[in-house]
Parts: C-alpha cells; sequence; structure tokens
C-alpha cells in the first residue's frame, strides 16, 4: 500500500473512530474537513487503549442479546410485551419476520471497526518491543472473531457442512477502509475467517493471566473456539480447545462458599471470568422488570442446587426474575463472557458423546460440587451415557441461563430426535411456534437501513 493511500485509510479510521466513541454518525463526520492537526496513534500504547476501552469492546454485545431474546429460558409476560413500544424488539420475541433495529447490527461493527482500525494501524506505531506486536494483533484478532461469531448466531442460519457453501454468511469486514463495499459472504467462509482470527490470536496472544479479563489472553482464545466449534457440531476440535483452555484456567466458584441470597451474590470479575462482555440493546426485555424465567427450566433446579437462590429472584408476579449475573446490573446488560464452567461443560458434553464417560463423570463431578449443597458424586458415577449426556445438557441450561448461549444449543440440537426442542410463545389468545427444522433455518432480518444503503442482500 503507497503512503498517500495509507495516511487516507489512518485519517478515515480515525474520523470513524471518533464516531464510536462520541455517538455521533460516521457519515456527518465525513462531510467534515478534517483537521491537518489531528493526533494520530504513535505508539503501542494507543493501539492498546483503543482495544482496552470497555465500554465499546466489551460492553453492548447485542447480537448476543438478541440469541437470549429468541431463546426457551424466558418469557415476557402479555402485559409487559404489549407494553414494549418498539414494534421491532415486540417482534423479535416472537420469532418475527421484520427488520430488527439498528443497534443489533451496528453495534457488533462497531467493534470490528475498532479490530480493523488498530490492525491497519500497527505499521505505523512504534512498539518497544515485538511482544508487543503479536499481542496487540492477537487482541484485534480475537475481538473480531468473537464478534463476527455472535453475529452469525442471529443473522445466519445454523452452519451444516453440507450446505455450508450455498448459505449466506454475515459481511466480513478486514479492512477499516469505509470505501470498501460490504458483501454477505457465504456461510462456510464466514467460519473459516471466524476459525483463522480466533486461531491466530490464540498463537499470538500471551498465556499469561491479564489483570483485568475485559482483555482478552491465550485461553480466552482457546474458550472461544471451544465454544464455536461446539456450535457446528466439530466436536473433536471443541474438545482439544476446551483441554488446552483449562490446562490455563480451571478455577470454579464453590458455591457453598458464596452468600447466594444476596442479590447480586457474583463478583464481576470473579476467578471463572476467563474472558468478561456483556450484552446490550435488547430494548429492556431481559431486565428484571420484564423478563420471567420458564417455569419448567426454573423446575428443573433441584432443593440442592444453590443457583437456584444465587440466580433467581421471586417477583411480585409470583415468577421468577434471573439476578445471578456477573455484570450485577438490573437491566438487559447481562454477562456473556466466556467461562471455566462453560468450557468444563463443553468438554463433559465431548467426552459423553464419544463414550469417555469416565472423564465426562469427572468434569461434571467438579461442577456439581461447586454448585450443589450435597455430594451427588456416587449418583453420577453410577450412570450410563445416555445419562450423562442428558445430564450434562441439563446443567449446561441450568449453568449458562441468560449468557446468550441458549439459542447457540437449540439450532445444534434439531437433529437430535428427542433433544430437540419446539418453541412457543403465547401473548393473549396468540399463538406463536417455531418448530425444529424452522430453528435451524431461522435467521432474524438484518436492519433495513443496512439493507438501504449497503445493497447487501436480505435474509429471507
Amino acid at each position: 500500500m503507497n503512503h498517500s493511500n495509507r495516511y487516507n485509510i489512518k485519517k478515515t479510521c480515525l474520523i470513524c473512530l471518533l464516531s464510536v466513541f462520541t455517538g455521533v454518525s460516521c457519515e456527518k463526520y465525513l462531510s467534515i474537513k478534517p483537521d491537518k492537526k489531528l493526533a494520530v496513534p504513535a505508539h503501542a500504547d494507543d493501539l492498546y487503549a483503543m482495544l482496552d476501552y470497555v465500554p465499546v469492546m466489551n460492553y453492548n454485545f447485542s447480537a448476543a442479546a438478541l440469541s437470549e431474546v429468541g431463546s426457551d429460558n424466558l418469557f415476557i409476560p402479555g402485559p409487559a410485551w404489549n407494553s414494549i413500544t418498539s414494534e421491532e424488539n415486540r417482534s423479535t420475541y416472537v420469532w418475527g419476520k421484520i427488520p430488527v433495529e439498528n443497534v443489533y447490527w451496528n453495534w457488533p461493527y462497531m467493534k470490528i471497526a475498532v479490530a480493523n482500525t488498530v490492525l491497519d494501524l500497527i505499521e505505523d506505531v512504534h512498539f518497544d518491543n515485538t511482544s508487543q506486536i503479536s499481542e496487540i494483533t492477537g487482541m484485534a484478532k480475537f475481538f473480531r472473531g468473537y464478534v463476527f461469531y455472535e453475529l452469525t448466531q442471529v443473522f445466519c442460519a445454523f452452519y451444516d457442512d453440507s450446505s455450508a457453501d450455498d448459505k449466506l454468511g454475515i459481511v466480513l469486514r478486514l479492512s477499516s477502509d469505509i470505501n470498501i463495499p460490504s458483501v454477505r459472504s457465504t456461510l462456510r467462509e464466514t467460519y473459516d475467517q471466524i476459525i483463522a482470527d480466533l486461531s491466530e490470536s490464540a498463537r499470538l496472544l500471551p498465556a499469561t493471566k491479564p489483570r483485568y479479563p475485559t482483555r482478552p489472553y491465550k485461553a480466552s482464545a482457546y474458550a472461544a473456539l471451544a465454544r464455536c466449534f461446539l456450535s457446528i457440531g466439530a466436536y473433536d476440535r471443541a474438545l482439544a480447545y476446551a483441554d488446552s483452555c483449562l490446562a490455563l484456567q480451571n478455577e470454579l466458584m464453590d458455591f457453598n462458599e458464596i452468600d447466594v441470597q444476596q442479590s447480586y451474590p457474583f463478583e464481576r470479575f470473579n476467578r471463572e471470568v476467563i474472558f468478561y462482555s456483556q450484552q446490550g440493546g435488547s430494548g429492556g426485555m431481559l431486565s428484571e422488570n420484564t423478563a420471567r424465567i420458564d417455569t419448567a427450566l426454573f423446575a428443573s433446579y433441584a432443593a440442592d442446587d444453590l443457583r437456584k437462590l444465587a440466580y433467581f429472584k421471586q417477583m411480585p408476579d409470583g415468577y421468577q426474575a434471573f439476578t445471578g449475573d456477573f455484570s450485577q446490573k438490573t437491566n438487559m446488560e447481562k454477562f456473556n463472557g466466556l467461562t471455566t464452567a462453560e468450557v468444563l461443560l463443553i468438554r463433559a458434553e465431548v467426552h459423553a458423546r464419544k463414550g469417555s464417560l469416565e472423564s465426562a463423570k469427572n468434569d461434571l463431578s467438579k461442577l456439581m460440587k461447586a454448585r450443589y449443597s450435597t455430594d451427588r458424586s456416587d449418583e453420577i458415577f453410577n450412570m450410563e451415557q445416555a445419562e450423562i449426556m442428558a445430564l450434562v445438557l441439563n446443567e449446561r441450561r441450568k449453568e449458562l441461563v441468560f449468557r446468550g448461549i441458549r439459542w447457540s444449543d437449540l439450532r445444534r440440537l434439531t437433529h437430535e430426535g428427542s433433544i430437540a426442542v419446539t418453541l412457543t410463545r403465547r401473548i393473549d389468545k396468540d399463538l406463536y411456534t417455531l418448530s425444529p427444522e424452522e430453528i435451524g433455518a431461522f435467521a432474524y432480518l438484518i436492519p433495513m437501513q443496512v439493507i438501504e444503503r449497503s445493497g447487501i442482500d436480505q435474509n429471507k
């Protein structure tokens, strides 16, 4: 790339980043003649600062919020649903075919824009040592791959290897140059890019755990890869990355040592958090004042399951609301990051599927000792494969409630017979359903403003 083109990209990057950090539209900034004195990043610390800016890079994972809204973990009582002012948000709850609000697309691509800007500026700043180059590149690629993955869960159909070349993926923005047209990739190309980004980040990021889990490290990339491969049924690869992650970080909180009757019993950056991110943009539908826990899900927590107290609070209407969130927020900003408990459950599930029952039982036993007030080890070790498989899926749902993960699980389980679920919503006299086949094919409609401005293909 010649000097003039690189300068123009840097200038455009900085202008658009101003829009990210101030909330003003990129188009408005681009219509203003830039100040020639505008400072540009000159040192590695400037790039670290961009990637460490938590309000943009770690908050408002709106696609994950959309995943949770569509799942069977919750229901919204009719009066609360009718009081939602946005027709677009009301529609997401009943899997309607109305384009979603802009935040579900724009906020993820803001993070991608920052990551791409950093990658495009790496050759132009001063580094104190080569390890900084590796870490910053790894961080940027982690964020890009992590966000690309979140987008696929709501704006793409489920990944099936036999049809991945024929299905639409997302827009893979790999440069900060806004003049490059937006085009939707195939679903295979999308997952190839996600895996490439996360794999490169796993290679480049340091193995030492950072002071705060808002910054990714090697275990974060391993955990994200394990989550991704599980979601597409690539179980051997999910197992390999789960093993690599747990070799670096494997601590669990023992709920027996926590006052689970507190309203918000968990520290935000507790020792289970491998990478911290939180949801946003659900129009209040995930707030404690609106969302209620599915009654069958709540009933599945045994009396000695400490999560029953730690995660939920009975509301005045007699139903349960989710309050066991690491973000300690009453609104829709629920934690959706990566934890050792999730990775342990990924490994346990793959072991169960492969018939490695002793390994599956060991992982389940470790988790359940930290979650139940009574020892369930004898019960676990007497189980056969089908029972272990059912238990690990049940524990997975109960452990990861309101993390934006259940929708992905529903999609990957659509072809597993009795495990597959038909989703239902009842609003007053109206009944809405999604069959397992429809869940696998379902994708939310991209915001209309995005379609009109970019000309990309809309979901069916």
